[in-house]
């Protein structure tokens, strides 16, 4: 190559060279009559972290059961009364636990009479109470729940043209107002000669007998009349015992043979 053509080889290369850096860095400053441009970017921002997850809330805590506890039911009552069951003492309760009756009412110790839940602690005494039925041979249930026990008391009135009678202390008892206050002769006649409910063979009660009955005193919870009640003992001539049955510790005493005094029948 001679050097002609190297010099004009040499200058596009040096052309080339100055074109390549004027399209990439652009010129020193604006030619007449243009404008600047200009741009601004906008930064690009982290992601926001996930939110924990919300924290679950406290069970309730179950209500403690007692050990298993049953009531006597009545059977042969009389219609539309106050049925009372006699007291029972609740066990087995590691604290206080919820009461809920139906069909009833019921009493914690001496607490008031109540429907509505409460709460029953160990060794409390509990009993309910309802109305028996209106007519014959029907049956009246209350059913109460201690925590997940329950249990039912339950009245069955008479049958028609029956006597409303209980079963207590092995002897079968009449209600002492089945029939009005009398003297202690037609009281004792009524009961030595009427069939009952079936049976012959009832006589009055003695003063014992009587005692015991008011001690354990069901015939409250069952619509006796609860006042004093005639017993077969003599004292003397023209006087017999009989028995105050409103309190446990009413004491025996003398009343004439004329009265008037309530009179139940028992039969063995």
């Amino acid at each position: 190559m001679n050097s002609s053509a190297f010099l004009r080889t040499g200058s596009r290369i040096c052309v080339c060279f100055l074109l390549c850096l004027l399209a990439a860095c652009g010129p020193a400053k604006n030619g007449p009559g243009g404008t600047t441009g200009s741009g601004s970017g906008t930064s690009g921002s982290g992601g926001s972290g996930g939110t924990g997850g919300t924290g679950g809330t406290g069970g309730t805590t179950p209500s403690p059961s007692p050990s298993a506890f049953s009531f006597t039911n009545y059977s042969n009552v009389a219609l539309s009364t106050t049925i009372t069951s006699a007291n029972i003492t609740i066990s087995g309760l590691s604290g206080p636990a919820t009461i809920a009756v139906t069909g009833g009412q019921y009493q914690v110790g001496s607490n008031n009479w109540s429907s509505l839940a409460g709460q029953i602690s160990n060794a409390q005494t509990l009993r309910v109470k309802h109305t028996s039925a209106s007519s014959n041979s029907t049956d009246v249930v209350t059913t109460v729940t201690i925590g997940s026990v329950s249990a039912t008391f339950k009245s069955t009135t008479i049958a028609a043209g029956a006597v409303p009678t209980m079963t207590q202390n092995s002897l079968q008892w009449t209600q002492d107002n089945v029939n009005p206050p009398d003297t202690w002769q037609n009281a004792n006649a009524y009961c030595m000669g009427t069939t009952i409910n079936g049976l012959g063979g009832w006589r009055l009660p003695t003063v014992l007998e009587l005692t015991a009955l008011r001690v354990s005193n069901p015939g409250v919870n069952l619509g006796w009349a609860m006042s004093g009640t005639w017993a077969s003992d003599l004292l003397s001539p023209g006087y017999h015992y009989y028995v105050p049955m409103a309190t446990t510790n009413g004491t025996p005493a003398s009343y004439p043979d004329a009265g008037p005094i309530n009179f139940s029948c028992v039969h063995t």
